[in-house]
């Protein structure tokens, strides 16, 4: 009888382990749902970004794309996050998306797919063409600040305009109709609109240097001599903003017993000081009033920016 016992006691012991691994199986392998709310969105120009609301019990997700809503949906990424960017795409084509959910030994089917158009350059130059069309528009992003002298334009401005060498972005010259303060200006397409940005600096006198470029290059400067204080500031023009290069200040033409020359806040020799500065002198600057540019006007969008 004990024998029986100990027989029956271990048939149910085995049952409830066999009981207890089918339970742990099924609930490591449950099945979790497909992502949803995907949206897709322009990152800069060519960069294209996928987001989608979190999974309960996903570890990862799959990014797949296709050149069709039917087409043959490729993997392109994978995240643990809740959003990607996909890099480098081909310009004036439209694109799909869709998202799987990976769990620990489980798969999401695909998510329903977005669909998202990267503009080719010749459709980004419309829009910038047309925003630089629009009254309203221009008064809204090209507008200057308080200029150098502290008080406020009340008067107009006239705006000079140059489109950068096989850039998809265009120099805003703005000068003031009052004092002939002027301040730089970029006007280009970034995520998915038309933006303007303006330079780090503030309007300057139009005699004490102004913003200059290198339209071909795109290379900008800004620079005053006051009291015998130079100062120059260089800047790469890209990506619809202005990266500083370099910072130049010295005093050797002012009265001054503590003659100082500086590179980027650091002083520095008068030799290394020439040496440096010399190397931007290579650029072909303009201010786009003057030289190389035109006035901003609806009939001569059209010519030059195209």
């Amino acid at each position: 009888m004990k024998k029986l016992n100990k027989l029956i006691y271990s048939v149910i012991a085995i049952l409830l382990l066999v009981l207890l691994q089918g339970t742990m199986v099924n609930a490591s392998s449950k099945k979790i749902s497909a992502p949803q709310n995907i949206k897709v969105s322009i990152s800069g120009t060519s960069n294209v970004k996928v987001k989608w609301s979190k999974v309960e019990g996903a570890k990862k997700y799959k990014i797949y794309r296709a050149t069709s809503a039917k087409g043959k949906y490729k993997k392109v990424g994978t995240s643990k996050t809740t959003s990607f960017i996909n890099k480098d795409l081909s310009r004036g084509k439209t694109y799909f998306y869709k998202v799987a959910a990976i769990g620990n030994n489980s798969k999401s089917k695909q998510s329903s797919y977005a669909k998202i158009k990267v503009l080719s350059k010749k459709q980004v130059l419309k829009k910038i063409r047309n925003a630089l069309k629009d009254k309203k528009w221009v008064k809204k992003n090209i507008k200057m600040k308080q200029t150098v002298f502290g008080t406020e334009i009340m008067g107009g401005q006239t705006l000079y305009f140059g489109k950068l060498k096989n850039k998809e972005l265009v120099a805003i010259e703005a000068v003031s109709e009052e004092d002939y303060s002027v301040q730089m200006f970029l006007v280009g397409y970034k995520n998915g609109k038309v933006v303007a940005t303006s330079s780090t600096e503030g309007p300057m006198h139009y005699f004490h240097g102004g913003p200059y470029i290198d339209l071909n290059k795109g290379v900008a400067g800004i620079g005053s001599l006051h009291m015998g204080y130079e100062y120059n500031k260089y800047f790469k023009v890209s990506n619809v903003k202005f990266k500083v290069l370099d910072e130049f200040q010295n005093n050797a033409g002012a009265m001054s017993n503590d003659t100082f020359y500086e590179i980027n806040g650091k002083k520095v020799s008068e030799k290394k000081y020439n040496s440096s500065i010399k190397k931007y002198s290579k650029y072909n600057f303009s201010s786009l009033q003057i030289k190389g540019g035109h006035k901003l006007n609806n009939k001569n969008i059209d010519k030059y920016v195209k």
